[in-house]
């Protein structure tokens, strides 16, 4: 835009400042929204949202929760406390197997859990009416 006159001149600085003005506006409105974001406990809430809502984030959360729940039962389930050596070498070798058989079955184990699950509260149901 050229600016001929003093008029148009006057015109210009008006509407950049009502852009400055728009501007500010808009860069503090996110500057208020990234601070509630970076504040400590909103970050512990988001963390926790995306554990609770299903997809990838909570699948990986529970084969792994799983794999290490296995792990450290079939650990104290076989093995028990050990205080030599080559005990506690056969109860970590055992604690890693069963973890790492957890995390490669994962999905069979989920469905033979709702499977489970599904037939324990459906003959519950049954029982009921």
């Amino acid at each position: 835009m050229k600016i001929n006159n003093t008029d148009e001149l006057d015109l210009a600085i008006i509407e950049l400042e009502k852009r400055k003005v728009v501007q500010q506006s808009i860069l503090l409105s996110q500057f208020h929204t990234t601070y509630e974001g970076l504040k400590p406990i909103n970050l512990i809430k988001n963390a926790f949202h995306k554990i609770t809502e299903p997809g990838d984030t909570r699948g990986t959360i529970l084969k792994a929760v799983g794999g290490i729940g296995a792990g450290f039962l079939a650990k104290n389930l076989l093995i028990g406390k050990s205080t030599s050596v080559v005990g506690s070498l056969i109860s970590n070798a055992v604690k890693v197997t069963a973890t790492n058989v957890v995390l490669k079955n994962a999905e069979k184990i989920k469905a033979y859990g709702t499977a489970i699950v599904h037939n324990l509260f459906k003959s519950t149901q049954k029982k009921l009416s």
